[in-house]
């Protein structure tokens, strides 16, 4: 199991906010999960480069990926989601 914090930039016409998150993964490649879970996050995305359209008017980006420690994980779990 892999631990990881992402970060997503989302424009909404001139909105633009910034979605951090953690997740987990049993894949090998932290990019590749970090990438699928942009690519779904607002539904199922169309690439281009490196932005994921939805819906044909917001955007998403993939700003940052970071492998955790599990005790990191749980850490930051424990501090944002409880």
């Amino acid at each position: 199991m892999k631990y990881l914090f992402i970060e997503i930039e989302i424009y909404e016409g001139d909105r633009v906010h910034n979605h951090r998150v953690l997740h987990t993964t049993n894949g090998n490649n932290i990019m590749f999960a970090a990438n699928r879970y942009v690519s779904t996050y607002w539904g199922y995305g169309d690439r281009d480069g490196e932005y994921w359209w939805f819906h044909g008017e917001i955007i998403g980006k993939l700003v940052k990926v970071k492998e955790l420690t599990k005790d990191q994980f749980d850490v930051l779990n424990d501090v944002f989601y409880n």
